[in-house]
């Protein structure tokens, strides 16, 4: 059997530390995964929860690697491959989850590597994300780092990672925040919050779970709730009257715009 290979992954930032948490919650032990910060305590922190190597060295945890994760700031990529560029010179397979920055840019600042661009989302620590991926082909190892964590998906051009920015990377966003929409209004009818928040929680969960099951498209769906003349069609009625499927698309345009100002250091 093959050994696993050794993995660094430069940033002990909240995606890194929801990657770590996907794995362990997925069975998969960590000992071949090394993870760099300048902060000691949160190293320190980490070792204990996931039973991985730690090190303050950036250019000893590289070159020790088959794979690199870059989860540092997209802003402080030019610095920081102006510090290691020369420990990528054995061309590991670079994996970058730096929103925005494309394989080109990354290439030209640390050179001609194997380059990944890789989106997932925060549900990847309970192994119920979403994770997006972009290069010039498919690497089974890249892959199988990220099967434990939830969904894996490639596309064929790296603009579209730019759209699954908004729908998966920001989704949880904004589904939290429907979830708060639906229980204040809850409130509003006399309901406590607590017991609003269980039943919105249940409610998101179980659609969700019908929605993957069944045959029906969403349209027809909602129109099985949606009896003729009743309350859910009053509800829907209401929601199309405020044209809630133009804010949606207005929310996205304006989110995907602002992911290119920021692709493009532009203010």
């Amino acid at each position: 059997m093959n050994s696993p290979p050794n993995i660094t992954i430069i940033g002990a930032g909240h995606m890194a530390t929801y990657l770590l948490s996907g794995q362990a919650r997925g069975g998969i032990h960590l000992t071949n995964i090394c993870i760099t910060d300048k902060d000691p305590e949160k190293l320190a922190d980490l070792a204990k929860l996931y039973d991985v190597q730690t090190s303050l060295d950036n250019n000893d945890a590289i070159k020790r690697a088959d794979i690199v994760i870059l989860a540092i700031k997209p802003q402080s990529l030019k610095d920081f491959a102006q510090q290691h560029r020369a420990a990528f010179s054995h061309a590991p397979t670079v994996i970058s989850i730096l929103a925005g920055i494309p394989i080109a840019q990354i290439a030209a600042l640390l050179g001609p590597l194997p380059i990944i661009r890789a989106m997932p989302n925060i549900l990847v620590s309970l192994s119920q994300g979403n994770t997006i991926l972009f290069a010039d082909k498919q690497y089974e190892l890249v892959e199988q780092f990220f099967a434990p964590l939830g969904i894996v998906q490639w596309v064929n051009e790296e603009q579209q990672l730019d759209a699954y920015t908004v729908l998966t990377g920001c989704g949880p966003g904004y589904l939290f925040y429907m979830m708060q929409c639906v229980i204040d209004a809850a409130v509003e009818l006399g309901i406590s919050s607590s017991d609003a928040k269980a039943a919105v929680l249940q409610l998101f969960s179980g659609a969700a779970h019908m929605a993957s099951l069944s045959s029906a498209s969403l349209i027809e769906l909602q129109q099985q709730v949606a009896s003729k003349k009743g309350v859910t069609e009053k509800l829907l009625d209401t929601l199309k009257e405020h044209h809630m499927d133009t804010i949606f698309k207005q929310a996205f345009s304006k989110a995907y715009a602002r992911g290119q100002q920021l692709k493009d250091h532009k203010e």
